[in-house]
């Protein structure tokens, strides 16, 4: 095996979502051939199965997969950022799903932080650690989308 491309799990689904035991026997049977395989090229998509995307905490200590990276789709989840910690997400990747420029704008204006310290939901008025949220990759990868209302042409930010 070459790679292996992880999607078993949803990003919040565990295990016991799933809704028969021959369902959950035979995800955690690939959860365990995906960490037994010799393959180290291992890509999840937005969390990997078997962490949950809250808490970045494994469900199992058997039951997860250890990729090489994960993509996420659209912002870091919760879990994302904690479970980078403990090195459950390997090379964390963003996915540019079309989230508006406005979105980010906006919480500049809240005066939304990040905090170095990893608190839940990952923004945080934290005065002792501090950092002004911005995309990622900066602006090299954010497309900005505009809603435009049909009727009068208008677009966000048109005011």
């Amino acid at each position: 095996v070459d790679a292996i491309i992880d999607a078993l799990l949803g990003s919040h689904q565990t295990l016991l979502d799933l809704p028969t035991d021959l369902d959950r026997q035979s995800t955690t049977a690939m959860i365990l051939w995906a960490g037994s395989s010799k393959s180290t090229l291992t890509l999840s998509i937005d969390m990997p199965s078997g962490v949950h995307a809250a808490t970045g905490y494994v469900s199992s200590p058997l039951s997860y997969i250890r990729p090489k990276w994960t993509v996420a789709m659209g912002l870091p989840k919760t879990g994302h950022l904690r479970a980078a910690a403990g090195g459950l997400v390997g090379d964390l990747f963003l996915a540019d799903v079309g989230v508006p420029r406005s979105v980010f704008m906006r919480m500049g204006r809240l005066g939304a932080t990040m905090s170095a310290a990893g608190v839940a939901g990952g923004v945080s008025t934290d005065r002792n650690h501090p950092r002004k949220y911005s995309p990622p990759f900066g602006d090299k990868y954010l497309v900005g989308l505009v809603a435009v209302d049909l009727k009068t042409g208008r677009g966000d930010g048109d005011d």
